[in-house]
């Protein structure tokens, strides 16, 4: 009998540090009284996985946090991305929902093989979803290795929230070895505009996935953050350290840069967009 894994859930964790503000650390490792008073402390639900692979937090709710896992097909060698939603009580579901239409190869071409991965998440406020995803193409012009092609496009799918699919259109970006965008670290605004960077610029697209605005930045942006205010950050190593640049469109670049002693990454917001 296969043993069950159990993973530290810490989304109770992350919401505390993404929502409120003024809560530092002493010398000590305790938690600072913010500035109205109160002392927030984190709590931990242990989540009972039976599954052989990692879970990926995506997205914050108030009821729980959906993660996703890149499991092994049964009865094949291939690998799919599958979402599931644990509530607060660490129990957990599969989500079920509309599989991307991967595009099929007319041309004939040898070893052709597509594939889609889900990259980002996002829940707005009336319960749809927004789907961040890349999918990739290669195949062989020749039998050696250089002759190996391939490529890859971005797309933004916005599923209801039983998962049906309401809309899909690709990223109004062109995608290559040396200009390419950080899925990953994608983040949306209040407007459902999503912002994804790429080498000292960052993009921002539609729900229709046009290109609605870039901000030009001086340093490498290495991950992007929705701040309380409906702003967006970018964590950079800058010429002075570590820092937090407020991105402002109108300037096109950052409006402030904010030195940090430390360097927070993966952080998430319940409701991002709300």
């Amino acid at each position: 009998m296969k043993s069950l894994k159990v993973l530290p859930l810490l989304f109770l964790a992350l919401l505390c540090a993404c929502l409120l503000t003024g809560c530092g650390k002493t010398e000590n490792g305790e938690t600072d009284a913010a500035d109205d008073g109160m002392i927030y402390t984190a709590s931990f639900t242990p989540v009972i996985w039976k599954g052989q692979e990692g879970l990926e937090p995506l997205a914050l709710t108030e009821d729980g946090v959906y993660v996703s896992c890149y499991e092994k097909v049964s009865g094949t060698e291939e690998y799919r991305n599958n979402l599931y939603f644990v509530d607060r009580s660490g129990a957990y579901k599969p989500f079920i929902y509309d599989r991307m239409a991967l595009p099929e190869d007319g041309d004939g071409r040898k070893d052709y093989s597509v594939d889609s991965y889900l990259q980002r998440l996002f829940v707005l406020p009336d319960g749809r979803l927004t789907l961040l995803e890349t999918v990739y193409r290669s195949w062989s012009e020749g039998d050696g290795e250089d002759d190996m092609h391939w490529d890859s496009q971005y797309w933004i799918r916005v599923l209801d929230a039983e998962g049906k699919e309401l809309s899909a259109a690709p990223l109004e970006f062109e995608q290559s070895e040396d200009n390419y965008l950080n899925t990953y670290g994608a983040v949306m605004d209040p407007q459902g505009r999503i912002w994804i960077n790429s080498d000292q610029q960052v993009s921002v697209f539609a729900p229709d996935g046009s290109l609605a605005a870039t901000v030009e930045t001086e340093d490498w942006v290495n991950q992007l953050v929705s701040l309380s205010d409906g702003r967006v950050g970018g964590l950079s190593w800058g010429m002075d350290g570590i820092e937090l640049m407020i991105l402002d469109e109108g300037k096109n670049g950052a409006s402030q840069r904010i030195g940090l002693e430390e360097y927070y990454t993966d952080l998430m917001r319940v409701r991002e967009g709300a």
